[in-house]
């Protein structure tokens, strides 16, 4: 999870006004056409049932990024080595976009980034394919459910309660720990989807792993419960039922996933998750020989939504030409904030930084305070031009938030800054900027900086990287 710290902007500067016209909020929505030729005159896009109106209809195009995020838990060796060469293909495909490669184990990832035409990538699925592979994980799930089978049959008098009990233990440690490593696992690969946000448009991810299971004590609980169904089923069925169900947190994935434009791309070695996260984000389960799938070309749908509609997620249904387009399952309306946190903090983490609002940035000299912190003063000027301020009594106002994130850091800083003018100024600040001073603690040696805005009103953000050093 990303923690946003939130402090009170050290100044502000007004280096000018201007602004932008408020207009209908647009949302965007990617799709992939079932047959013919995409139109917009015969696009019928509705949420929840009641129809939206379609602004814009893109060309069909192939996503900007495909990341490979390998997880080597639960997969054989061979078939960790078929896949990682199936994903060595994908990036060598002639004309194909930025690739990113990811290790995703116990909730550690690695981002390896690259720019086309993925050489370095290329390099980093070799080094996957060649190094140690941990093999299945869950061995010992396939010796309790054995164990279990040999204590039922011994059955009589060898059967004591001391061993059912100490079985059972065991058994729930089991199921325990299971849960833990796979809320981990989807914990990391949702981190590696906010930070996607700092790539602008449709983002495909390849998940490569072995079994990521919705339930991941069902199994062990089914089999105790038909050998031993009245020593310890109640505790069982919780850990295996409700208590062991992680089905909400594969559904948070999807939403984060939904919300910044990546469609997920699970293989078949996921297990009953991989057809859930694919058709909520519009992806698909792919096999071995299909990963091409991954580079499936998808359309820009741009929408209004219904009144009301922008403060949740409603179910998609896109029709176009009498042909059901595949979707994301549901439209989530993005958190602006979180977006521009995710953005932020994935331009420090991929190297990639999108910057439409103009951001510059200028380093002032570092302050010292007394117990030695170093505190470097950065002013983040922006083209007011490209910020929305609101009509208030005698002038216009807006709000920017301006966030920050360090190399090595897993928190983004936050601080907000008030915009007002009064309306004599407005003409005459048409072509001006505005500056914002926030303070970034760093220790001595080399940084990389990521520095992101965002409009408050409009939910428009940008960010960019600096690389800086403090003494």
């Amino acid at each position: 999870m990303v923690r946003i710290r939130r402090a009170a902007g050290l100044a502000i500067v007004v280096l000018g006004f201007v602004s932008g016209a408020a207009a209908a909020a647009e949302a965007i929505l990617d799709i992939i056409p079932a047959g013919g030729t995409p139109s917009i005159k015969s696009a019928i896009l509705t949420l929840d049932g009641t129809p939206a109106v379609v602004e814009a209809l893109g060309e069909p195009t192939p996503p900007t990024v495909v990341a490979v995020v390998v997880g080597s838990s639960g997969l054989a060796p061979g078939a960790r080595r078929d896949l990682l060469a199936a994903a060595a293909r994908l990036n060598a495909a002639e004309g194909g976009p930025l690739v990113l490669a990811a290790v995703v184990d116990d909730g550690l990832t690695v981002p390896l980034r690259t720019t086309p035409p993925g050489e370095e990538a290329a390099a980093a699925l070799a080094r996957l394919e060649a190094g140690p592979s941990v093999g299945p994980r869950d061995d010992t799930r396939a010796g309790l459910v054995e164990s279990i089978a040999e204590l039922a049959a011994a059955g009589g008098t060898a059967t004591s309660m001391v061993d059912v009990q100490a079985l059972l233990r065991r058994v729930e440690s089991h199921i325990s720990r299971r849960r833990i490593a796979t809320l981990r696992r989807i914990a990391a690969i949702d981190e590696l989807v906010r930070c996607l946000a700092a790539i602008p448009g449709r983002k495909a991810l390849l998940l490569i792993s072995g079994e990521l299971p919705s339930r991941p004590g069902e199994e062990l609980a089914r089999a105790w419960n038909g050998a031993f169904p009245d020593a310890g089923s109640r505790t069982l069925a919780a850990l295996a039922g409700a208590g062991g169900d992680v089905t909400s947190f594969l559904d948070a994935l999807a939403a984060d996933a939904a919300a910044r434009r990546v469609a997920l791309y699970p293989t078949r070695s996921l297990g009953d998750a991989a057809a859930r996260l694919a058709i909520a984000t519009g992806g698909r389960v792919v096999d071995l020989g299909s990963l091409g799938d991954v580079m499936e070309r998808a359309c820009e749908l741009r929408f209004v939504p219904p009144d009301g509609a922008a403060a949740g997620a409603g179910r998609v249904a896109v029709r176009m030409g009498g042909h059901e387009a595949r979707t994301p399952a549901r439209w989530v309306a993005a958190d602006a904030a979180a977006v521009a946190a995710d953005r932020t903090l994935g331009a420090v983490r991929l190297g990639a930084a999108d910057n439409p609002l103009e951001l510059t940035v200028s380093i002032r000299p570092t302050h010292v305070r007394d117990d030695g912190t170093r505190v470097v003063p950065l002013m983040v000027s922006v083209p007011i031009a490209r910020l929305v301020l609101a009509d208030v009594d005698g002038g216009r106002e807006g709000r920017v938030a301006v966030f920050t994130a360090a190399s090595g850091r897993r928190e983004v800083d936050r601080q907000d800054f008030p915009i007002s003018l009064p309306e004599s100024s407005f003409e005459k600040a048409m072509t001006s900027r505005a500056g914002f001073v926030v303070g970034v603690e760093l220790a001595p040696g080399n940084h990389l900086v990521a520095v992101g805005l965002l409009d408050v009103i409009a939910g428009a953000s940008s960010a960019m990287l600096i690389r800086l050093t403090v003494d």
